[in-house]
């Protein structure tokens, strides 16, 4: 129980005793008044203190909204772990605030803040749409009334990265020594071009009779099928024999917290990559190369959204200006088709001068 009073024996001033709503436990003040009406105020300005200091049970925080928000989304969201790096990074930079408190003003200056410190667009974005995702489930659960990320427009981003391996790097890599599971994974990865968490994900029972591989609940929400190459094939089902990490194909598991990168994976891939006097690319970039290849190769764009499990054509678009290198290939092809019959070079769609044989071959 609050109580003022004055104490003779120090000064004859007025002392406060009461609970600090901080620790909980019992505090004795002195106001430094002898005069009463002084010190009623000076117990008015304590508490104005106090309770700015001490948060309201009733108000969200947005720690605990992040808490709230990964327990109740983490078992439907593949990528659970970049929103969880995502959310603590928007912590570490705004602090802990209410979330009535986040409005137009508290984002630009989250994304100022952010870009200052060095984080590209792209990073600034996928940090938006975590924090956006999570206003919007505190709209749903009636915590705050609007989500104000909705209205602010994204950083337009850097266009894709468009590297690939050179057929010499791939060469060098195949001839570097490695771990089993890794060859594998690059191989798998090269001649299908599933991503890395797909590839950890996959399953033995995956590996199908039929010479696919099913990618169960994909990045588009849908299963899919990928052929593997026969020699790719049979090399999967010796290493599928040989080393046994049930019920996963591979052996990495878990996240590392500093990178949120899956354990291990990383550190032997650069340590590949290096030995073997390549570049340093993200093994994302194994899943461009055999785009690449695929679309110089067929011109198929239709049947590479298939294969990556792109959810819309317009994914696939950024690989289109390798249609240009397969057509050229085509006309190169037809030209020496008919480079026996038609004189190209010399007198354009004439007929080419005979030769002794001409006819015999055309017998034949």
């Amino acid at each position: 129980m609050a109580r003022l009073y004055k104490r003779p024996d120090r000064g004859n001033t007025y002392w406060y005793d009461f609970i600090d709503p901080r620790t909980g436990r019992r505090r004795r003040v002195n106001t430094g008044c002898t005069s009463k009406a002084e010190a009623e105020a000076f117990v008015q300005e304590l508490w104005a203190r106090l309770k700015g200091l001490v948060k309201d049970t009733e108000t969200v925080y947005l720690s605990q909204a992040v808490q709230d928000f990964l327990a109740a989304k983490s078992r439907m969201m593949r990528s659970a772990w970049r929103y969880e790096i995502a959310l603590q990074n928007v912590l570490a930079v705004m602090g802990d605030v209410p979330l009535q408190a986040i409005d137009r003003r508290w984002l630009m200056l989250f994304r100022d803040r952010r870009l200052q410190a060095g984080a590209t667009p792209a990073t600034v974005n996928r940090e938006w749409t975590a924090l956006s995702s999570l206003l919007s489930w505190a709209v749903e659960r009636g915590l705050i009334d609007a989500n104000p990320a909705l209205r602010v427009r994204r950083l337009k981003e850097a266009p894709p990265r468009d590297v690939y391996f050179r057929p010499d790097e791939i060469r060098r890599l195949l001839e570097t020594p490695t771990t089993p599971h890794m060859r594998m994974a690059f191989l798998l990865a090269l001649t299908t071009g599933l991503r890395r968490g797909e590839l950890l994900r996959l399953r033995r029972e995956d590996v199908l009779d039929t010479g696919e591989i099913a990618i169960r609940n994909a990045k588009s929400g849908r299963d899919r099928y990928v052929p593997v190459p026969d020699p790719v094939l049979a090399e999967l089902r010796r290493y599928m024999a040989a080393y046994r990490h049930d019920p996963y194909v591979f052996p990495w598991r878990g996240m590392e917290r500093r990178s949120g990168k899956p354990t291990g994976f990383r550190t032997a891939w650069r340590s590949w990559l290096r030995r073997a006097g390549v570049r340093r690319l993200r093994f994302h970039d194994v899943r461009h190369t055999f785009a690449a290849y695929f679309v110089t190769q067929t011109g198929d764009l239709r049947a590479l959204q298939a294969v990556l499990g792109h959810a819309t054509p317009y994914m696939s678009l950024r690989y289109g200006h390798y249609v240009e290198e397969y057509r050229e290939r085509i006309r190169r092809g037809i030209a020496e088709s008919f480079a026996s019959v038609l004189d190209f070079p010399q007198i354009g769609t004439k007929m080419a001068p005979k030769t002794p044989t001409d006819d015999e071959e055309w017998l034949q």
